[in-house]
């Protein structure tokens, strides 16, 4: 019967010090983590000669954060969904990761760091992100080419027609009917 406290005491001794393991570990896998989040090589859809040309540029070549790498590697170009696709795979695998650890973090009641929420929220706002920077190169080519939409023909393009246009989407249906510039489009 004297033996059920000490049994009591050691079992309850080795959880708490399970529990502080299992803490630093993760604490541990959080800072190698952002420390690999943070040697992410910058997403790299130019052509070879224009890569070539980056990689002289030692700015370009490392990672900040998503919203920049997506600014930086299609600078005032449209982004089609497979590009949009492929620049989403280069970061979805230390995203799984990131998302997995957040969530272990998150049940041992540790702080996520912010660089690592940064990380994740930047990931799941990709598809934001392209919608806002299309928007904005879509405005940047429709201001750029005013003058040639206003005098290419007869008639000036409206603004559906001249955004149909500057889109460099991989596929652009234009449905309308007969005579309203389909083939003008």
């Amino acid at each position: 019967m004297t033996y059920l406290p000490a049994i009591g005491i050691i079992v309850a001794i080795a959880a708490i010090a399970m529990v502080v393991m299992k803490r630093a570990r993760l604490k541990r896998e959080e800072r190698e983590l952002n420390e690999r989040i943070a040697r992410i090589a910058a997403f790299e859809q130019r052509k070879a000669d224009e890569a070539r040309a980056a990689l002289s540029d030692a700015n370009d070549n490392f990672f900040i954060d998503i919203e920049t790498d997506l600014e930086r590697s299609f600078d005032r170009q449209f982004i089609s969904s497979t590009q949009g696709t492929r620049f989403s795979r280069h970061y979805s695998d230390i995203f799984k990761e990131a998302k997995s650890l957040h969530k272990k973090l998150n049940t041992h009641s540790i702080k996520p760091s912010e660089s690592l929420t940064k990380f994740i929220y930047d990931f799941e706002a990709i598809p934001s992100l392209i919608k806002d920077h299309n928007s904005k190169v879509i405005r940047y080519l429709l201001e750029t080419h005013k003058n040639f939409f206003d005098s290419c023909l007869q008639y000036p393009l409206d603004g559906q027609q001249r955004r149909s246009i500057v889109s460099e989407e991989d596929n652009c249906l234009v449905v309308s009917s007969a005579g309203s510039g389909k083939t003008s489009s």
